[in-house]
């Protein structure tokens, strides 16, 4: 859309949207040793050496755009873009980006002191500034944000000879259905997030799972089985369950990042560090993912089989 007011005052409107949807798909083999010259089936081939292979993805794009562009007697230019695009290839907290720009410009040479400027120097002078943020999701692959499989050949348990194994990674249900407790009381449903806990608390001791018992939690503040009343985790069974059930997979340490809670682990195992430990020197900083435990702990563990040191 266009309108030009007063002789001087020239807007210029635009806004649309871009949709991409595709699919691609290939499919090949091979196979050798055929009886006839004009075969009609792989099936005619003579040998076991027969090869088939294919590749399938998906590929969408989503964005919205708008410009607006203004001209003040063909002098003074402003131009604002701004673009909103949505792309599968990045996680799902991260889908959307918003990707602004502005530029101005003067066309000195459009002034009237510029134009009773006898000169043969310049026909257009016309300086210009801009700003912008840009996006671009073409160096990424398709499902780059999931967890993978990959073959690896480093596995002994000879000590000599390797075998084939896969990264799996590999998800309980107690962890599945603490990550749905915290989901349902993130929304306020918390009677429903207390079920979810004390399902994984009742099969902890050894109880039905789906029936009430006498270890469960009466609330998601209840007081929990730490040592210390003062612990942050001490009124938070669903913290506390996670922490039970995944510490020794390695998977609470994700959830000390995620959920932030460095500083109140750190100063937790400050406290009940072992024999050796230098319990001042635990520093919890933000942008690592390590445990609060420092390396001489482990390697100053006084015990010759490796038992947790106590408190841990």
């Amino acid at each position: 859309y266009g309108k030009k007011f007063a002789g001087k005052h020239d807007f210029y409107v635009m806004a649309g949207f871009e949709a991409k949807n595709a699919n691609y798909s290939s499919l090949s083999a091979t196979a050798t040793d055929f009886p006839i010259d004009n075969p009609q089936s792989f099936a005619l081939s003579t040998v076991d050496d027969r090869t088939a292979s294919g590749t399938l993805s998906y590929d969408r794009f989503l964005s919205f755009f708008a410009r607006l562009t203004y001209n003040y007697d063909n002098r003074y230019l402003f131009s604002a873009n701004f673009r909103r695009d949505g792309s599968p290839k990045f996680g799902p907290t991260h889908r959307w980006g918003n990707f602004p720009s502005f530029s101005a410009g003067w066309k000195i040479s459009e002034e009237p002191f510029f134009k009773k400027w006898k000169q043969n120097w310049f026909s257009s002078l016309k300086p210009r500034v801009s700003w912008g943020i840009l996006g671009n999701d073409t160096a990424l692959a398709s499902y780059s944000y999931l967890a993978s499989f990959s073959n690896v050949t480093l596995h002994s348990f000879d000590g000599s000879s390797a075998v084939a194994g896969y990264n799996i990674y590999f998800i309980r249900l107690p962890d599945i259905y603490l990550m749905y407790a915290e989901l349902l009381a993130a929304e306020g449903r918390d009677a429903e997030a207390l079920e979810y806990v004390n399902k994984v608390h009742r099969r902890a001791y050894g109880y039905d799972p789906d029936q009430a018992s006498p270890v469960d939690y009466a609330s998601l503040q209840d007081r929990t089985k730490t040592v210390d009343p003062e612990d942050h985790l001490a009124d938070n069974p669903l913290l506390y369950e996670r922490w039970a059930e995944l510490f020794g997979e390695m998977r609470w340490w994700e959830d000390v990042r995620r959920l932030r809670l460095g500083a109140e682990e750190a100063g937790y195992y400050k406290t009940v560090s072992g024999p050796g430990a230098a319990k001042t020197n635990i520093v919890w900083k933000e942008t690592n993912y390590a445990m609060p435990i420092p390396t001489s702990e482990f390697e100053s563990n006084p015990s010759s089989g490796m038992v947790q040191t106590p408190g841990y």
